[in-house]
């Protein structure tokens, strides 16, 4: 009787060891890892009338990798250089849901798209032409009015009836406003359709309830494609703009160096803060970068290209960080570059 009761024994322990190996590598926490992706060459991920970069060196966008932690992977983070945990709230970035969190990041990747084709075209002194297609919506507080009425993705075009030029022009309209409800004219699905609604309290103020983004459309005789599924956010606008010029004026800007940076790219140009700026920095010295361009705000606390030297200097690595504000400033650093 004794030796059946041994087996079991080791049999209950081995499951127990089994199932607690599966929590600590697999249960998933409620927390994220970002860490250091790698830098990606943008000639594989853009064309220009269907042909392809094939001068000598790269410009490079370079990626954070975000990995939902498990008590394995939240452990070794703790302890692993440029490996950093944020909290659900942190990685949704003031989205409202993961839907909407997805939505936003999509409308960050097409606006810079947009925006980089303004920027390389008008350097080139190519034409185009650039309209504004209304305000889209890239998230919703589900205390609004406007819930369920509204849809993501949904670009709104009239306000009671008239029209605007830009979210300032909208915001404007917003507040002149003296009737309780107004009504908001859409497209979506290529429909057009009218809701009504009200201003509500939300944190004590009242609000539209709705985030709202600039919905833009450029024309161009160029065939520009970008292939870029399973990359999103705002971050490579720069890198965009930079890859795009050099396909459109062929003047192998780069001079043979192999480049990687990020920043976005506003329609004026101005290059923005991104995020993860150490774990970017350490992902395009690992891929062997020469130049690193990095977003330049002095007045910013958090300033990027401060960190970026920081991080860069603690690796000790021999790649060179350039601080950039603008698309232009890359433009001119590139053209004295030896």
């Amino acid at each position: 009787m004794k030796k059946p009761n041994r087996q079991l024994k080791k049999w209950l322990l081995g499951s127990c060891i089994a199932v607690l190996l599966l929590i600590f590598f697999f249960f998933p926490l409620n927390a994220y890892i970002e860490k250091p992706g790698k830098a990606v060459a943008l000639a594989d991920l853009i064309s220009v009338d269907g042909k392809t970069d094939k001068e000598s060196g790269s410009f490079s966008l370079t990626y954070v990798s975000m990995i939902q932690a498990t008590p394995f992977s939240y452990l070794k983070a703790k302890v692993t250089p440029y490996q950093k945990i944020i909290s659900s709230k942190e990685y949704l970035a003031g989205s409202s849901n993961q839907e909407s969190y997805q939505e936003l990041q999509d409308y960050y990747t097409q606006s810079s798209k947009i925006a980089a084709e303004k920027q390389a075209l008008s350097a080139a002194g190519l034409d185009y032409q650039l309209d504004f297609k209304g305000l889209k919506v890239i998230d919703m507080n589900n205390q609004s009015d406007f819930y369920q009425k509204v849809a993501l993705g949904d670009v709104i075009i009239k306000f009671n009836q008239q029209s605007f030029n830009s979210l300032a022009d909208f915001l404007q309209l917003l507040q002149k406003n003296t009737k309780n409800t107004f009504t908001l004219t859409l497209i979506r699905n290529q429909k057009q359709l009218t809701v009504t609604g009200k201003l509500v309290t939300i944190d004590k103020q009242l609000r539209l309830g709705l985030g709202l983004g600039g919905a833009y459309e450029l024309s161009t005789t160029k065939k520009i494609h970008f292939e870029t599924e399973g990359y999103s956010g705002p971050s490579a606008g720069l890198m965009f703009s930079l890859e795009l010029y050099e396909q459109l004026t062929k003047q192998n800007i780069r001079k043979g160096k192999q480049i990687a940076g990020t920043g976005t790219i506003e329609l004026d140009g101005s290059v923005g803060q991104i995020g993860g700026i150490e774990q970017k920095v350490v992902a395009a010295a690992n891929s062997n970068m020469d130049i690193f361009f990095a977003p330049n705000d002095p007045e910013t606390k958090d300033n990027n290209y401060t960190k970026a030297l920081a991080t860069a200097k603690a690796i000790k690595t021999d790649m060179k960080i350039v601080p950039v504000t603008s698309f232009q400033d890359a433009l001119d650093y590139l053209a004295k570059m030896k």
